[in-house]
């Protein structure tokens, strides 16, 4: 998170549908900030007069992957749309959830879930999770497409798609047997 001298919070760029990414930083205003996931790097703008803090969040890092070509999921309404419906179907506040990276792959998209210190009564992240991987092993779509795997804090989950072994095993015998 991103602290002016204040202790206010400078909010990262828009995302932008068309260039499937953070809007780029227009140096308009000091603290203005963007994160690359798929390439990690954290780009922010300062001047000599406005200090920046950076400060960890206490978050939680999820991901899915979505039977979309990546055109497709942008055309339905891209990160908003998903922020929309992954909030409503945990539960929790758009604005506590935010995407990361988007990349194809089908779709996979990382995002993560922020508690805010600041809050009265911050989010419950081990319940966000809980109800992450509940929802992903029980649901066989999201945004009217088939959930291909997803993953929470690095672990995967097995969803309503993902191979049983009998598949895999079949699978791995196909490669031998096709030598």
């Amino acid at each position: 998170m991103i602290l002016d001298k204040k202790g206010d919070i400078q909010n990262p760029t828009p995302w932008s549908n068309v260039l499937k990414n953070y809007e780029p930083i227009s140096k308009f205003r000091c603290g203005e900030n963007r994160y690359q996931g798929v390439v990690n790097i954290l780009e922010f703008y300062i001047t000599p007069d406005c200090p920046l803090f950076i400060k960890p969040r206490n978050t939680i890092m999820l991901g899915v992957r979505l039977e979309f070509e990546i055109n497709e999921f942008f055309e339905s309404g891209g990160v908003t749309t998903f922020i929309d419906n992954m909030a409503a179907s945990l539960g929790i506040h758009r604005a506590d959830l935010r995407v990361v990276a988007v990349y194809k792959g089908s779709t996979i998209i990382d995002f993560e879930i922020i508690s805010d210190f600041l809050q009265d009564t911050p989010l419950d992240l081990n319940r966000a999770e809980e109800d992450f991987i509940a929802l992903m092993a029980v649901s066989p779509s999201f945004m009217g497409s088939a959930i291909l795997s997803a993953v929470a804090s690095t672990i995967p989950i097995v969803t309503p798609n993902s191979p049983t072994m009998e598949e895999i095993a079949a699978e791995y015998e196909n490669i031998w047997d096709a030598q």
